[in-house]
């Protein structure tokens, strides 16, 4: 039996003593990546979080968006002016990247003005997949506009 409670115990085989100490084998489990979660991801280690509808979707879609540190670290000005193409446009990149929950996403995201702005957005390849699966609305838009 291991010196110390094991929940490997038995599997565990001792091999041989060095120096006074019980040296113990344990068999090693190879595991395969799940290439499918991988290419879901919005950066290494974090998975892309994608609402169940673009109904959901009930942010502002127009006026001064700010947004809080969680999901914009990166700059003294957390403040976005939605009536700006070009910060509207950033805005919804940041928060499709950054979105921890569905409640970050319906908070910040409009579903129409997604879809608009769809084909626009620079996005990591994970987040753009996972959206377009869930939402071939927006996979149509991006086609249309190609």
């Amino acid at each position: 039996m291991a010196p110390w409670p094991c929940p490997f115990a038995a599997f565990v085989d001792r091999i041989f003593d060095i120096g006074g100490m019980r040296v113990y084998s344990v068999p090693m489990v190879a595991i395969q990546p799940d290439a499918s979660r991988a290419r879901y991801e919005s950066r290494p280690g974090r998975r892309a979080v994608v609402a169940a509808s673009l109904a959901d979707l009930r942010g502002p879609a127009d006026g001064t968006v700010e947004l809080p540190i969680w999901l914009f670290w990166s700059g003294p000005d957390h403040t976005f002016d939605l009536g700006d193409e070009d910060m509207r446009r950033w805005l919804y990149q940041i928060v499709l990247r950054e979105a921890g929950s569905l409640e970050d996403l319906a908070a910040y995201l409009d579903g129409d003005t997604l879809i608009a702005l769809w084909p626009d957005l620079y996005l990591p390849e994970g987040v753009r997949q996972a959206w377009e699966e869930q939402h071939p609305v927006l996979r149509a838009a991006a086609t249309a506009a190609a």
